[in-house]
């Protein structure tokens, strides 16, 4: 019955595609090197830039009644989406503030 019930009100209308949350993860993750690239200190900004654009999906997502409905009608794989993006962003802000030209100044 219950699942019946998360089918019929297709909860992933009103979710972010999985296609933007890569878009978001991969746009926030190449600015956030080319950022610290500039300045080491920018890689702050930018990782908080993350996660405030990664809050809301995962607030969703753990929500007790909305979240079951994601995961039934994605299949499971949206949590996936969101946690390698997140991690894509991470390793690339990471990689720009490793390779930073200026350092710490």
């Amino acid at each position: 019955m219950t699942a019946a019930v998360f089918a019929l009100l297709e909860v992933m209308d009103k979710e972010a595609a999985p296609s933007l949350v890569w878009a978001v993860g991969l746009g926030v993750g190449t600015a956030g090197y080319l950022a610290a690239r500039w300045r080491r200190r920018t890689a702050f900004l930018s990782v908080a830039a993350l996660g405030a654009a990664q809050a809301f999906p995962v607030s969703e997502l753990l929500d007790p009644v909305g979240g079951p409905a994601i995961r039934t009608e994605t299949g499971g794989t949206y949590g996936s989406h969101l946690v390698a993006a997140a991690v894509v962003g991470l390793v690339m802000i990471a990689v720009g503030a490793r390779r930073s030209s200026r350092g710490a100044a």
